[in-house]
């Protein structure tokens, strides 16, 4: 897959239509005031991976997980047929996303599917750059101050598997 992306990013270096932004994204950064060291094909393929990883590979098995999950139990995937059928009765009528977004069993659905089988389980990390963080330790009671530019992280799934905030927390529950 790397040696497509690098022929498709040398191809559009070789293209006469590279002005044209609107093709691709490496149309976009080629065209862009980035300095040339952004622009060679190595950080472009990096790029490209990247893309396909964080918007393809990640989106696809949060998905294919939430369909086990509806078909492992019927009642909650005829209740979110349900939903949809009334929703959307003409099934050839494309609806927005407004309409969609305003569905609320889909939308706990997505949102269970996601806690479950999040699309990365990366450390995030933050900075205060203007005050104190205090961590209070609910085990010892214990408060730790955090000074101000300390980078702090931790991992999403101790969140959201954390029985005190999700109830037996490896169910599919989007009733939640």
């Amino acid at each position: 897959m790397r040696q497509q992306w690098i022929r498709q990013i040398d191809g559009i270096r070789a293209s006469k239509h590279l002005e044209t932004n609107d093709e691709t994204i490496f149309h976009g950064i080629l065209n862009s005031d980035l300095p040339p060291s952004e622009k060679k094909t190595s950080r472009l393929r990096q790029e490209a991976q990247l893309l396909v990883q964080a918007g393809q590979d990640t989106t696809a098995t949060t998905l294919s997980n939430i369909t086990f999950h509806l078909l492992a139990d019927p009642s909650k995937m005829k209740k979110l047929e349900e939903e949809l059928e009334a929703a959307l009765p003409d099934p050839k009528v494309l609806p927005t996303s407004a309409k969609v977004e305003k569905l609320p069993y889909l939308s706990a659905v997505i949102q269970e599917g996601l806690r479950l089988h999040p699309g990365s389980t990366q450390r995030m990390q933050r900075i205060s750059p203007d005050a104190s963080m205090v961590y209070h330790d609910r085990s010892t009671k214990e408060d730790w101050v955090i000074p101000v530019g300390t980078p702090v992280s931790m991992d999403p799934m101790s969140i959201q598997m954390n029985p005190d905030i999700f109830p037996d927390p490896q169910a599919f529950t989007p009733e939640r």
